[in-house]
């Protein structure tokens, strides 16, 4: 991929995380319509607390997977957005600090977790956090979205 396209793949991939954000209050149908895939139930996810809907999108899509976790109870409102983005894409962790701030909190994985695991940033917001996965190596890529909200 040459450099201009993955300046355009990471505009998206940012524009696609501020979409969910200002829309993490939406129902999963509004949600279909800012990252274009169908949001299905997971009953076999779901649970007494939350439901759970996934999409999947296009190979050439810079995102894998989609997954909306809404709070069953509304009181008080609260879900979880992830949005996984493929391998395909590297946005490095530089271009992440500069776009949502340069002092995250930072969550490395626990001993426990599979080797590999990815450093999550975190973000302290109004609504409850941001944290975006960041793979450990050379290069460092973005490579998952949390949004972790409540009302």
């Amino acid at each position: 991929m040459t450099p201009n396209q993955e300046s355009v793949q990471t505009e998206r991939i940012f524009a696609a995380i501020d979409r969910l954000v200002e829309q993490r209050t939406a129902a999963p149908e509004a949600l279909e319509q800012l990252v274009r895939t169908k949001l299905v139930p997971v009953p076999e996810l779901s649970n007494q607390f939350f439901r759970v809907y996934r999409g999947e999108f296009q190979p050439l899509s810079p995102f894998n997977q989609l997954e909306v976790r809404r709070s069953i109870a509304r009181d008080p409102d609260r879900g979880i957005i992830i949005l996984e983005i493929t391998d395909k894409v590297c946005v490095p962790s530089a271009a992440v600090r500069a776009r949502f701030g340069v002092e995250p909190a930072l969550a490395p994985p626990l001993s426990r977790q599979p080797p590999g695991s990815p450093v999550y940033y975190t973000y302290d917001k109004p609504w409850r956090k941001l944290s975006l996965a960041i793979s450990r190596g050379s290069p460092e890529c973005l490579r998952r979205a949390v949004i972790d909200w409540h009302t």
